[in-house]
């Protein structure tokens, strides 16, 4: 299976979520957000923090709990770590995002080490 960093090609970032393993249960899931400012978001970079403000309260309002928020230097612009117990209000809210036209994004389910552990039980 293609990586979607290979299936998109490695200069353009979009919404990705591997689907084979979708979360499921009432098991709060934590996911990681690398964002990348688009042109249009690079040309409005002093709104930044305001944008990040509404996007956090618009994930509140969906459910999705936006737990740290980071700008970096390198590859990406923006790092978020969010977490939610529903998939689909937590893919809604980052496909809201990237219709806005600031930002393109690619997530990672991301894994605790309890959480780990259950997924190594299963190996035989």
């Amino acid at each position: 299976m293609l990586s979607s960093a290979a299936f998109f090609g490695a200069r353009r970032r979009f919404f990705c979520v591997d689907f084979t393993r979708p979360h499921r249960g009432n098991t709060t899931a934590t996911y990681v957000t690398l964002i990348n400012f688009t042109e249009h978001g690079a040309r409005n970079i002093k709104d930044t923090i305001k944008r990040t403000d509404a996007a956090k309260q618009a994930s509140a309002a969906a459910g999705v709990t936006i737990k740290d928020v980071f700008w970096t230097q390198g590859q990406y612009d923006i790092v978020i770590i969010s977490e939610s117990n529903d998939e689909i209000a937590a893919n809604a809210v980052v496909l809201n995002a990237v219709k806005a036209g600031n930002v393109r994004t690619q997530v990672m389910r991301a894994f605790t080490a309890a959480e780990m552990q259950k997924i190594l039980d299963k190996i035989p």
